[in-house]
């Protein structure tokens, strides 16, 4: 590809490794050319947009490179984990490299219960990462009608989030079910 005949095409080889080294030293955040994380992203690329890149925490090979929302503020930027459920290999433990892409993080819940069924929030336990189990005087809580919606911020070693027993909250409900948002890393 970069031999013409015999003869070494310098032109091609240097276009060819300027593109490389860009892409080692600047991603652009794509799938072939992943950043680490959405702060490294907008501190390389300030004129990018809030939206959907490629990261991969670990700095491996793009090969388990995931895609992630990145959004900024005007004084933060977070990476939220969106494909949390993904079969292809290495995604597990990229989505526990994000907890290195920022000090914090935070996630939304829902508990649905069945309409009839008022969420009982003095029996809700979640178990985090890091194993410590957190009640209703560790995070804020809204319930409305049949839904608890709980929101969990804290040191990004407690993320993701590993139990959350819906059934406990919902008085044995057997149609309760939880819903959380992506996990956002900041």
């Amino acid at each position: 590809r970069f031999y013409e005949g015999e003869i070494l095409n310098t032109e091609a080889y240097e276009r060819y490794v300027f593109d490389k080294l860009k892409c080692k030293l600047t991603p652009p955040g794509t799938q072939d050319c992943p950043a680490r994380c959405c702060f490294d992203l907008f501190n390389d690329h300030p004129d990018f947009d809030n939206g959907f890149y490629w990261v991969d925490p670990n700095l491996g090979t793009n090969v388990d490179a995931i895609k992630v929302f990145c959004k900024k503020t005007f004084n933060t930027t977070q990476t939220c984990a969106i494909d949390t459920a993904s079969s292809h290999a290495g995604v597990c433990s990229q989505h526990d490299n994000l907890k290195w892409c920022g000090c914090t993080g935070s996630v939304e819940c829902v508990y649905a219960c069945s309409e009839s069924v008022v969420p009982d929030t003095a029996h809700m336990k979640i178990i985090t990462s890091a194993r410590k189990k957190l009640t209703v005087d560790d995070v804020q809580t809204e319930v409305v009608g049949s839904k608890l919606t709980v929101f969990v911020s804290g040191s990004s070693e407690m993320f993701p989030l590993k139990k959350m027993h819906p059934q406990h909250v919902c008085k044995n409900d057997p149609d309760a079910r939880v819903e959380c948002t992506p996990v956002c890393f900041g």
